[in-house]
């Protein structure tokens, strides 16, 4: 049976839900990350990746070190250059610093293709990055490193617009993404733009959230429980402490 939201005014946010990972996981040496709506791409726990407590439950925090990451460098969870939804909670780990919490495609700033959409930051700013293309600064600035933030980066007919908190940050018209080929979580691929900071709720949907899907997943601040659609497996390893 598919999985669900907790909170789901309309019963429309598994429409189009492409990929969902609550970072839960706890378990020492967990190497696979399991997507866990069964429609997007699991991804490989690489080097240290750190459980931490999260908006909701776990969540995972990254160290800026290339070798530290969650990647899966041939499947991404949408190929789709308009009409998408990006959301995760972020907290950054450093201000100010350059680094990409999640991307839905691959951009390491050196070795192409270079492709797809992610979110991060840029010195103590957000930050939307578009691989090979450009990024946009919405105009949101963190303030510190202990504040969760939920990000949503939509982009509707052309446009792209950011929220944080439920609110809306800025909007852009004049960068078109390329198709992404690959997912990553706390960097852009392989020691591309690593991230350093938390990063909880990953979620990526083939529409544009509507106004009453985007307040359900910030839901007050406390964000919006996700069941799986199976129990999260859990292969055991070397990777998660």
């Amino acid at each position: 049976m598919p999985g669900n939201f907790k909170v789901d005014v309309a019963g429309t946010l598994m429409t189009s839900l492409v990929y969902y990972c609550s970072l839960d996981e706890t378990n020492l040496g967990v190497t696979t990350l399991i997507e866990e709506s069964n429609s997007g791409p699991n991804c490989t726990i690489e080097g240290t990746v750190s459980a931490i407590t999260g908006t909701l439950n776990g969540a995972k925090s990254f160290d800026g070190v290339g070798t530290n990451r969650i990647q899966n460098t041939t499947t991404a969870a949408t190929s789709a250059v308009n009409n998408y939804t990006m959301a995760a909670w972020i907290r950054p780990g450093v201000l100010p610093y350059t680094g990409i919490a999640v991307m839905n495609g691959r951009d390491d700033g050196a070795t192409s293709p270079f492709n797809g959409f992610g979110i991060g930051q840029s010195g103590s700013g957000l930050q939307i990055f578009f691989g090979g293309v450009g990024s946009f600064a919405p105009g949101f600035t963190f303030a510190n490193t202990t504040d969760w933030k939920h990000i949503i980066m939509q982009r509707s007919s052309g446009t792209t617009s950011c929220y944080v908190n439920n609110v809306l940050q800025g909007t852009t018209s004049g960068t078109a993404p390329v198709a992404g080929t690959a997912f990553a979580i706390g960097t852009a691929r392989n020691a591309g733009y690593i991230w350093n900071g938390g990063v909880d709720e990953v979620g990526v949907w083939t529409k544009v959230l509507s106004a009453q899907e985007r307040t359900d997943l910030y839901n007050g601040g406390v964000g919006n429980e996700f069941t799986p659609a199976n129990p999260i497996e859990l292969i055991p390893s070397r990777g998660v402490t």
